[in-house]
């Protein structure tokens, strides 16, 4: 009975003690004048989720405005290279980032008309190359260059040079700049025979969706890519292939 009342005294004057510093007992925290404050409550669930949220929105937002972007294929015209609805991770860094020019809220087309931010472009560590597959903003509507459609396009020419088309075929400096691969295009292929009809099998294997039937019956326009319109054109049955050049009055200015 003694030895368990002197390990009791013991344990209130180590208690005192350590209040009279300051020292945090357990359960509780140092308060001012050494004295204890209650230990502060854990985070429900709700607010865990709501500070994960908002962090995750913060972290997206630096990193999709200063490091890269997604963007989706809004147009047929980069088939079969890039298909509609394909999503893209653009590099921001490449070129140089660029400065917003409204305030608004992010990702969205919601801004405060009337307000133009002075803005520029910050140094990147590439050039634009010819070749590239870049997104830019659509020049014609009439709205902030950053609140405009994003178009994905390839570049062709770069500045300083002249750009022709000469019936289909593009003109860089004078000379002719080939298809790319996976770039496509309409083909007028004649048919040696009339009755002759491409088999589905070959028209999926090579990837051709597009083929329309003409006024003459063995003139079929086909879309399609340039090695596939090569393997067509073996065909004993095919006479002869060439690209297809629209009409002058097709709705296009000289």
């Amino acid at each position: 009975m003694a030895s368990f009342l002197e390990t009791r005294e013991k344990r209130k004057k180590a208690s005192h003690k350590a209040r009279s510093k300051g020292t945090a007992v357990k359960g509780q925290q140092p308060g001012t004048n050494g004295k204890a404050k209650p230990a502060r409550p854990p985070k429900s669930k709700t607010r865990e989720w709501v500070d994960a949220l908002v962090f995750a929105l913060i972290v997206m937002l630096i990193v999709r405005t200063l490091i890269f972007d997604l963007f989706r294929i809004p147009t047929p015209s980069m088939e079969k290279s890039l298909l509609i609805g394909d999503y893209l991770f653009v590099s921001k860094l490449h070129y140089g980032v660029r400065t917003p020019l409204t305030i608004g809220i992010p990702f969205t087309q919601i801004y405060l008309k009337g307000i133009d931010l002075p803005h520029t472009r910050l140094p990147g560590f590439d050039d634009v190359d010819r070749g590239d597959a870049i997104v830019f903003n659509y020049p014609a509507e009439d709205k902030p260059v950053d609140r405009k459609m994003h178009y994905i396009k390839r570049v062709v020419g770069l500045p300083g040079e002249t750009i022709e088309v000469r019936r289909k075929q593009v003109m860089v400096n004078g000379e002719a700049l080939p298809l790319m691969v996976g770039m496509q295009q309409f083909w007028d292929v004649y048919k040696a025979d009339p009755r002759y009809v491409l088999p589905q099998p070959l028209l999926e294997e090579l990837g051709i969706e597009e083929v329309r039937p003409t006024q003459n019956a063995n003139l079929i326009r086909i879309l399609a890519t340039e090695d596939a319109i090569r393997q067509i054109e073996e065909s004993t049955y095919i006479a002869r292939v060439e690209p297809y050049v629209a009409p002058g009055n097709a709705g296009y200015s000289s």
